[in-house]
């Protein structure tokens, strides 16, 4: 149980970048969201997902158990547009199927099934959040998470091809994600359109210390202490016509350093704990 409530944080973790990696500003080449009323737009996203923790002692492991395969569907409606361009926009989250170790796990994967309403700025950026009530419970601070995704994503200048810029993101449990961006090709062919197409590579790290009064994960008083790492990178394809996102893909590595007080129940006998998540995600329109 608790592995798998462990894979249905990094699922939220992962929806919330999905849809923050790429943040706009108009420039030479306009990456604008264009938003009308009762508008209606589907992504699938599917997930697979390795966990390995070298430290723990054999009888904590369980082989296939640390493999996580998840699809689900994402469906954004625009409820209203306001006169400045942002968007009232309404998402849902359904049809989840999740298996680890190739067991289905979907009645857990129901805790994910929802609705969350935000305001979306042309550029991308998302405030005023509410909902996500479900995933808050797990004990992260989703609706903060979410909001401060929205912010320094795309510069605030003109984008040609071949620029690259920098971003920063947070960490879901302390720290900061840097996002190295480039805008290598315009006008590629992909699922019926053309879209430019944008290379991004992801570094990060946090201190699991920082995380203690945001999450169930370290009781108040923990000892536990540590630290998480994070690098990765991607590719994003957005049409400037659609004023859309249409495809991205992504492949990222996790690795959380753990000491636990030596002589806690089921750690390794010296506390220490390494977990490795290496997860590919794959996001397209349909």
């Amino acid at each position: 149980m608790k592995k798998a409530v462990v894979v249905i944080l990094v699922v939220i973790v992962a929806i919330g970048l999905l849809f923050t990696f790429l943040k706009n500003d108009a420039g030479a080449i306009s990456f604008e969201y264009k938003f009308k009323p009762g508008q209606v737009d589907k992504y699938k996203t599917t997930m697979d997902m390795t966990m390995d923790v070298p430290g723990m002692p054999a009888q904590f492991k369980n082989g296939s158990s640390n493999t996580m395969n998840a699809s689900f569907i994402t469906t954004q409606k625009v409820l209203s547009v306001n006169k400045d361009g942002t968007a009232k926009v309404e998402m849902t989250l359904s049809n989840f199927d999740m298996k680890i170790g190739g067991m289905s796990m979907n009645s857990l994967a129901k805790m994910m099934e929802q609705k969350t309403t935000m305001t979306m700025s042309k550029e991308g950026g998302i405030g005023g959040l509410d909902g996500m009530d479900k995933a808050s419970s797990s004990g992260m601070d989703t609706k903060s998470l979410f909001s401060q995704m929205s912010s320094y994503q795309m510069p605030h200048k003109r984008i040609n091809k071949g620029d690259s810029w920098v971003s920063t993101t947070p960490m879901p449990y302390g720290g900061e994600i840097k996002i190295t961006s480039k805008l290598v090709a315009q006008n590629v062919p992909i699922a019926g359109t053309n879209a430019s197409k944008i290379m991004q590579t992801y570094e990060g790290h946090g201190d699991l210390s920082d995380s203690k009064s945001k999450s169930t994960m370290f009781p108040s008083g923990s000892n536990v202490k540590g630290t998480m790492d994070m690098k990765g990178h991607g590719v994003i394809y957005f049409s400037e016509a659609q004023g859309k996102l249409i495809e991205t893909h992504t492949a990222t590595t996790a690795t959380v350093y753990m000491q636990f007080p030596a002589g806690t129940r089921g750690m390794p006998s010296n506390g220490k704990v390494q977990m490795k998540t290496d997860m590919k995600m794959h996001m397209t329109k349909i």
